[in-house]
C-alpha cells in the first residue's frame, strides 16, 4: 500500500509539473489545514488557475500502520481522499454570458490569500463585479465552511449570473470494485428520503430532486464521503441544480483506478447581483471524512449524513473480517452487532472462494 501511495505521488507531481511548466501559469502550492494527527486535519495541493483544489489527503487517517506509528509524518504517510486530475476540484465553472465576467471562471487566474485554516479566492471582472470564494478549515464537523460571495462594486444592481460548483471526486481503487460499485452520488431531504445513481459513462447525469430542499448533497467511495449541505437561506435559493458526471475518462494506472469509475457532482449555482458597496453570501459546509456511525455521531448535528448509511435496513448483511478487532483507528463499526449482521471470521479471498464453491455445488 505505502509504494502504491508513492507512484500516486508520482502522477500527482507529474501532473503539477506539467501545469507549471507552462509559461503564465501560477504555481500550485499546499496547504494544511490543523495539525498532522488531530481530527479533522487535511492537506492539499491547491491552483490559483481556476482557483481550484488538485488533491486533498487527510491527516488523520494513514496509508498503513507503519506509516501511522511514526513520530513526524511526511505527504506520502497521509491517505489520499480526492483526486480530480487535470480537473481541479473546487473551481467555479461560468461562461461570460452567464456571470458577467470576461472570462471562464473555471480557467481564470484568481487572486489567493492564505489566512490561518483558511484560503480565500477572488477574481475581479474588471467593471465593478468580484467573486470570492473562501474555504475556511472546520475541524469539528470534519471539513470545512464554503462561502461563496458576490460583491457588487460598481455596478447596477439586479439580475443574477449562474455559474457552477465542482465538486471533489473520490479515489475508487480497482480492488475496492470487487464487491460491487464504491462510487455513488447522493442527493437527501430533509425527512430521510434520498435519490442516488452510480458511474455512467459518457452520461451526464441529473437529479429529479428539488436542489433547493436539500439537506446534503455529495458522493461516497468504498469508505468516505464528500458533502455539501447549504447553512442558510442565501446557500438554498442559490442551488438551482446537481448534475453527475462520470470519470476518470482514461484508467489511472499509477493510482490503480479504472476508467469512469467515480462520481463527481456539480452543484448548480445562481446569485443574485446585490445593491452597490454590499455582497451576496452563500454559504455551505463541506464534509470529507469517513462513512461511520461512530465518526457521525461525533458531529454537531450526528443525524445529518445518515441515509448514506442505511445497509442497517438490508434483510442480512454479511461481513467478511479476520476477527471483531478494531484495527489501528481503534474504531469499531457498530453495524456488527445488529441481529441481521452475520461475520465471517475468514481470509476474504478465502471466504469468497468457499462461498462460491459451495453456491456451484447447489446447482
Amino acid at each position: 500500500m505505502l509504494m502504491l501511495f508513492r507512484l500516486c505521488f508520482v502522477a500527482l507531481f507529474a501532473t503539477l509539473a506539467a501545469a507549471q511548466g507552462e509559461a503564465g501559469k501560477p504555481e500550485n502550492f499546499h496547504f494544511e489545514f490543523g495539525r498532522s494527527g488531530t481530527t479533522g486535519s487535511f492537506r492539499g495541493l491547491f491552483s490559483p488557475s481556476g482557483g481550484g483544489m488538485v488533491f486533498l489527503q487527510s491527516m488523520d487517517h494513514y496509508v498503513s500502520l507503519a506509516a501511522a506509528r511514526k513520530e513526524s509524518h511526511v505527504g506520502e504517510d497521509y491517505q489520499l481522499l480526492a483526486f480530480n486530475g487535470a480537473d481541479f476540484a473546487l473551481r467555479l465553472a461560468g461562461s461570460p454570458q452567464n456571470t458577467r465576467f470576461p472570462q471562464d471562471l473555471a480557467t481564470a487566474i484568481w487572486e489567493v490569500v492564505r489566512g490561518d485554516g483558511q484560503l480565500t479566492f477572488t477574481l475581479a471582472s474588471g467593471d465593478g463585479l468580484e467573486l470570492r470564494r473562501t474555504l475556511r478549515h472546520e475541524p469539528q464537523n470534519r471539513g470545512f465552511v464554503l462561502e461563496i460571495g458576490l460583491r457588487n462594486v460598481a455596478q447596477t444592481p439586479g439580475g443574477r449570473i449562474e455559474f457552477e460548483l465542482l465538486g471533489p471526486a473520490l479515489v475508487v481503487q480497482k480492488d475496492s470494485q470487487l464487491i460491487g460499485t464504491q462510487s455513488w452520488a447522493i442527493a437527501a431531504l430533509p425527512d430521510g428520503s434520498y435519490q442516488h445513481v452510480g458511474p455512467s459513462a459518457g452520461v451526464l447525469q441529473t437529479f429529479e430532486i428539488d436542489p433547493k430542499a436539500i439537506s446534503f448533497a455529495g458522493v461516497t467511495n468504498r469508505f468516505f464521503g464528500a458533502f455539501v449541505d447549504p447553512r442558510d437561506a442565501t446557500a438554498r435559493a442559490a442551488l438551482a441544480g446537481l448534475t453527475v458526471e462520470t470519470g476518470p475518462q482514461f484508467a489511472n494506472d499509477d493510482l490503480l483506478q479504472p476508467a469512469n469509475s467515480a462520481v463527481r457532482m456539480r452543484y448548480r449555482l445562481s446569485l443574485p447581483v446585490p445593491a452597490q458597496g454590499s455582497e451576496a453570501v452563500a454559504t455551505f459546509g463541506l464534509y470529507v471524512g469517513p462513512k461511520s456511525f461512530r465518526v457521525f455521531e461525533t458531529l454537531p448535528k450526528p443525524e445529518l449524513y445518515l441515509p448514506i448509511l442505511d445497509v442497517d435496513h438490508a434483510r442480512t448483511v454479511v461481513v467478511i473480517k479476520r476477527s471483531l478487532a478494531p484495527g489501528y483507528a481503534g474504531i469499531r463499526n457498530p453495524l456488527f452487532d445488529l441481529d441481521n449482521c452475520l461475520m465471517v471470521f475468514l481470509d476474504a479471498k478465502e471466504a469468497l472462494e468457499g462461498m462460491v464453491r459451495e453456491v456451484k455445488e447447489l446447482k
